[in-house]
């Protein structure tokens, strides 16, 4: 019972007012059953801390969840997956999912399918395919085995804080520690003022190629979102670059359930950089 209940409460701060699953890591559209079992367990108190906080920090299961009237943003930044088992894990490390005003704006793009088409699985659960940075062309945990990936980036939360104007998170991976660079991405919602603003820091030596990717939801077409310069104009806000940046936006697909894609659009950036490099960007309302 007591376990139950925790998952519960796990799963209430993941999904909070909006009822919408982040999609973390692998979806084969399965469905839970609570029984009159779990159902005598959810009814014991849940901790005041867990439900009167707006903005969560699941540390066992490295997701953190920032969070006001405005914003959700959850951000992947933990193991892989089941105890070091390492299954059903993306590649998905200081990748975020944020939704404004309880509508989803940047998205997971899914699992779409398993063994049917190992190339397709790999595609979908690529650095590429979630909003954090891909080096050089290459992951942050390597493929070997379509069922697992091997916990190579070891990401994990620098610093937490939480207060009722605001909520910061920083947070790490060493993926790419053997090409000389490691990721770290800061993110500060100012929950008065309505930002969430973020820095990428990359840190390494010798010449590198950064891809920046944000996948936005299905429902975001070319005739919902605005490319300005070096801001994405949204439906409710905006995404701000510094004023040198100039993003582009392609045609991707997004996985809504298992075994069905659908085209989305992705914004994406590139940068050729000797030494470190730093991109600071910020979503307001």
């Amino acid at each position: 019972h007591e376990r139950v209940r925790h998952m519960i409460e796990a799963d209430t701060a993941i999904r909070g007012p909006e009822n919408i699953d982040p999609r973390i890591g692998d979806d084969d559209s399965g469905t839970l059953l609570i029984s009159d079992w779990g159902a005598h367990a959810a009814r014991a108190p849940i901790s005041a801390a867990r439900r009167d906080a707006p903005s969560h920090a699941l540390r066992a299961s490295g997701i953190y969840i920032l969070r006001s009237d405005a914003f959700s943003c959850h951000v992947a930044c933990g193991p892989n997956g089941q105890q070091g088992i390492c299954g059903h894990a993306h590649n998905d490390k200081l990748s975020v999912v944020i939704l404004l005003k309880g509508q989803p704006i940047l998205v997971d793009s899914g699992t779409f399918c398993y063994s049917a088409d190992i190339a397709l699985r790999n595609g979908f659960r690529s650095t590429a395919m979630h909003n954090t940075i891909v080096v050089d062309g290459r992951e942050q945990n390597p493929f070997k085995d379509w069922r697992m990936l091997k916990d190579h980036a070891h990401a994990h939360c620098v610093v937490w804080k939480d207060s009722e104007d605001k909520t910061f998170f920083l947070g790490e991976h060493s993926g790419y520690r053997e090409f000389g660079v490691t990721h770290r991405r800061t993110i500060q919602l100012d929950k008065h003022r309505r930002r969430l603003v973020f820095l990428d820091e990359m840190k390494g030596e010798g010449a590198h190629v950064y891809d920046f990717h944000l996948h936005f939801a299905p429902g975001l077409t070319r005739e919902k979102l605005r490319l300005k310069a070096n801001r994405v104009l949204l439906p409710e806000g905006e995404i701000i670059f510094q004023e040198d940046i100039l993003p582009r936006l392609l045609d991707t697909v997004y996985s809504t359930i298992y075994g069905r894609q659908v085209p989305n659009l992705t914004l994406h950036l590139q940068a050729r950089v000797v030494g470190d490099w730093r991109l600071p960007w910020e979503l307001l309302t």
